[in-house]
């Protein structure tokens, strides 16, 4: 994948951020869309990769359900420095998943639209991995 289709995925993913931080029917996919990104983009160490695949795997069990407080407290004790080996992230993306839907084709005009693209999107990852 090029340096610009890398560049428009990175701006999308932060006018995403921006809906998902001021509007609550758009936040509720936060945790999936970090997620999808990060994974489809190779922004996390080899390491971690499973790791991250899996907690992506278990909230599209249930993808409008936003995870309890104590499921994200216990994913990042697992996590915190203390108990990981390394970094979690790389520095800049090493490979780029080539799906049948990135990021690009998520549409922010509703809030519906949002979730189903979103969800269809980790699920294009997933099928992949």
């Amino acid at each position: 994948m090029d340096d610009d289709k890398l560049q428009s995925m990175k701006k999308k993913f932060d006018a995403c951020l921006a809906l998902e931080y001021s509007n609550p029917a758009y936040a509720s996919m936060h945790h999936i869309t970090v997620l999808a990104f990060m994974l489809q983009t190779g922004r996390y160490t080899q390491a971690y990769e499973e790791y991250a695949l899996n907690m992506l795997k278990n909230f599209l069990s249930h993808p409008y359900k936003i995870p309890r407080k104590s499921t994200i407290k216990s994913y990042n004790l697992q996590l915190s420095k203390s108990k990981r080996k390394g970094t979690i992230f790389t520095k800049s993306s090493t490979k780029v998943l080539d799906t049948k839907m990135t990021i690009l084709d998520v549409r922010l005009n509703t809030p519906n639209h949002y979730c189903e693209d979103v969800i269809a999107w980790a699920k294009s990852i997933i099928d992949i991995s």
